[in-house]
């Protein structure tokens, strides 16, 4: 949705209920290769975006805490964006939206690195879910294989269930 200033000057920050970002939704970097990313916590800083960005993101704010989305300040050579990240159908976080200024079209090198950031976190995730699986049969593992002799005595004693 596109505002005239007129319009923005009307929209008032009291009307705006605080805003809660879903934790699953925020990113642990804020630097990925040119593209600074800040996450907007606050209703103030909500309002702000919408009015430097001439947008209605601040509408987003029932979204945000239903955990739908989160929403970053973008800038990327200089320039301001503003991104709306979610979760696909499959749970993973994805970029929804990539706006500027008055909704306008981010530049298309701009869009790939969005999308590069996120297909990133998806594999480095993932390969995080996979070492973790790993480190638990290890585990299951070297229970299953331990030594059950008597140390004193090299006796196979009594093998214990397993905690």
């Amino acid at each position: 949705c596109v505002h005239t200033s007129a319009t923005l000057r009307k929209r008032d920050l009291s009307r705006l209920v605080a805003i809660r970002t879903n934790p699953a939704l925020i990113l642990e970097r804020t630097d990925f290769n040119g593209v600074q990313l800040e996450l907007i916590g606050t209703r103030e800083r909500l309002w702000q975006e919408a009015q430097q960005m001439e947008s209605c993101v601040d509408t987003y704010s029932e979204d945000i805490n239903d955990g739908k989305c989160a929403i970053y300040h973008v800038v990327h050579e200089g320039m301001n964006y503003t991104l709306e990240v979610g979760r696909r159908d499959d749970g993973a976080l994805c970029a929804k939206q990539l706006k500027g200024v008055r909704n306008a079209t981010p530049p298309e090198e701009l869009q790939k690195k969005i999308n590069a950031i996120f297909s990133n976190l998806r594999r480095s995730r993932f390969q995080g879910k996979r070492k973790a699986r790993a480190a638990k049969t290890n585990r299951k593992e070297t229970w299953n294989n331990r030594d059950t002799r008597n140390p004193q005595t090299g006796e196979p004693q009594h093998q214990e269930e397993k905690p």
